[in-house]
Parts: structure tokens; sequence; C-alpha cells
């Protein structure tokens, strides 16, 4: 920011990450609205740890379920700039309103994308987007579970996701291989 205001072209590096996401399908006994919300808000969690622990802000969150072996059901939302946990539940518990109810879910995926690194991130100039106090417990709660597990402290909406021993355990994928400090579920 100094170097823009002084008509100096500063080029950001180009981001090596475009999202952070991650996606379960679903246990049976977790097969019905409430319990994929529960790991709907559980993967979010998940992805907001890394998306701090990466040093990067997401600008876009895309929700995808699929119902049953038929109806995929997508939403997205775009923000300013954010590592706030809440802001992006709060988010899908509006999205999840207008979910389809006809069949159960079966599987439930978070994209967070549009990162910006932290080096280059400006701070809103409306207050309603700048959550210093919250990105400051979240940051203490992510040192709490990595200090004593990833279970020891998390947002009351994926309680039963956590309660759940099937309900989105750690798993490698084919495009990430996970930092078993940052992603282990004990």
């Amino acid at each position: 920011m100094y170097h823009k205001l002084r008509g100096h072209d500063v080029v950001p590096p180009e981001t090596t990450r475009r999202s952070v996401s991650h996606s379960h399908v679903l246990a049976p006994v977790m097969r019905n609205h409430q319990g994929a919300l529960a790991v709907l808000h559980k993967q979010l969690q998940k992805a907001c740890r890394r998306l701090r622990a990466m040093h990067y802000f997401a600008a876009r969150m895309a929700v995808y379920v699929k119902f049953g072996f038929t109806i995929r059901w997508e939403r997205e939302a775009r923000f300013f700039p954010t590592q706030d946990t809440l802001t992006f539940a709060n988010t899908i518990n509006q999205m999840w309103e207008d979910a389809p109810r006809e069949e159960p879910p079966t599987k439930v995926s978070v994209v967070l994308s549009d990162l910006v690194a932290e080096a280059f991130h400006t701070k809103s100039l409306f207050e309603e987007d700048n959550h210093d106090r919250r990105v400051n417990l979240q940051k203490a709660m992510d040192r709490l579970n990595l200090s004593y597990g990833n279970r020891s402290v998390y947002y009351a909406s994926a309680y039963q996701a956590h309660q759940n021993k099937e309900a989105a355990p750690m798993r490698i994928s084919f495009t990430h291989i996970p930092n078993i400090e940052l992603e282990r579920d004990d």
C-alpha cells in the first residue's frame, strides 16, 4: 500500500493456491438435513482453519450438496475477503433454508475461493466487514486445537458431526495431502 500510494507499480505475486475446500460422502446415520448441515459446518471450520494457517483470506464461498442420487444443489456467495468462520457459517445457514427436502442428502462440499494472500489484504473501510475480535478469537481457538486436538474447541453448529466418529474424518484426497497437526480428528 505504501508503494502504491507513491505511484509505484506493485505487481502482487501469483497466488499458488486457488481454493481451500472440503467434501464428504455422508455416513448413513448423517443422511438427514440436520446431520448434513452439521457435517457442512465441520467441513467449513476445517477449511477456515486451513485458510488462516496458510495466511489467506477468501472472497467467495460455494456450497455443493448431493441429495439422493439425482439432485445436485449448489449455492454461492461473495464477501469482502475474510477469514471469519462465523461470516461463512451464517451464510451457509441462510443458504440451507432453500435446500431441497425431497431426498436425503448424501454428499456435502464447501469451497472457499478468490483467495487473497494476507500480505496483500487491505482492511475494509466499513466496520461491518472488519471482525477483528472474532478473528483473534478464532486464531486462539486454532492454537488451542493445535495444542490439545481438533475436537477441543469448535463452534456448536458442528456439534453433531464432532460427536459421530463417522462424520467427516480426516482423509487424503487426490489434490491435497492433509497437514496432520492441523487436520487430525482426535
